[in-house]
């Protein structure tokens, strides 16, 4: 597992796009902490459905100062788009987050506002999870699941739904998967772990949606410069021809060596 170094704001008691709030206090994050994963923007990357989804990492540190809970995401070294999350939070791209969160206890007492504020406030609530949010908002995110609590389905400041993935985040997670699987194919190429020939095939299941997890085994088995590992088969003029001189000497510089001195009898200078 890798920590990251920045710590992230899960919830606080700003307003939020639906002119309301979420009383951080009245957050209960007892049972959180007994498995707090990770997700990614509440959804798993390339999920149809929530039982087919898996998280991330989990968040470490999670604690509530004042008005505002906060986390720090530890992610899963052995998921690799995990850790291309990482490396977007570590680079300053990935700055958000947040949370699922079972309402509990809404209240229309006016001593819970803020002046202003009309609509009800949200006082009691339990969290379910949090997430790292590719998006461009600047504030935490909150997602609201309903609960058997007194207040069901009596508040609304627009429909809100409860528990189910929109068909629009779907999309939006599909498209983003897609670029971020589309990157890895395009540096393992650069790498030489893939043929030109898998790179055309690969490209074709990206688009349909179903390339992660055949990607992922073979790259994970694979060193850099595989795709080339048969240039030791070829003699010195094949591969003078081919101009694939230069590929074994930085994959396979001993038989590169090798090679150099039976066609010149001596040895190549480094």
């Amino acid at each position: 597992m890798k920590k990251s170094n920045k710590t992230f704001v899960l919830s606080d008691d700003r307003f939020n796009s639906e002119d309301f709030r979420v009383l951080t206090s009245g957050i209960d994050i007892s049972i959180f902490l007994r498995n707090p994963i990770m997700l990614y923007n509440g959804i798993r990357p390339g999920a149809t459905s929530i039982h087919d989804l898996l998280p991330i990492g989990f968040w470490e540190d999670i604690r509530m100062e004042g008005n505002t809970l906060y986390g720090v995401p530890v992610f899963d070294e052995s998921d690799w788009f995990a850790m291309l999350v990482y490396d977007k939070v570590e680079s300053g791209l990935y700055t958000n987050a947040g949370c699922r969160l079972e309402a509990l206890k809404w209240s229309d007492d006016q001593n819970d506002k803020l002046p202003g504020q009309e609509v009800k406030i949200l006082t009691q609530s339990l969290l379910l999870d949090a997430s790292i949010m590719g998006n461009p908002f600047s504030t935490p995110v909150i997602m609201l699941e309903d609960s058997n609590g007194d207040d069901k389905g009596t508040y609304t400041s627009r429909p809100i739904e409860l528990g189910v993935i929109s068909n629009q985040q779907i999309k939006i997670m599909e498209k983003e998967s897609k670029q971020l699987t589309g990157q890895l194919l395009t540096d393992a190429y650069s790498a030489h772990k893939i043929t030109m020939a898998e790179l055309q095939t690969f490209k074709g299941m990206v688009n349909e949606g179903n390339a992660q997890s055949t990607l992922k085994g073979i790259l994970d088995n694979r060193p850099d410069g595989y795709a080339v590992r048969d240039l030791a088969d070829k003699s010195w003029d094949e591969l003078d021809r081919s101009n694939e001189l230069v590929l074994l000497k930085k994959y396979q510089p001993n038989v590169y060596n090798e090679k150099f001195f039976k066609k010149w009898g001596k040895q190549p200078k480094n």
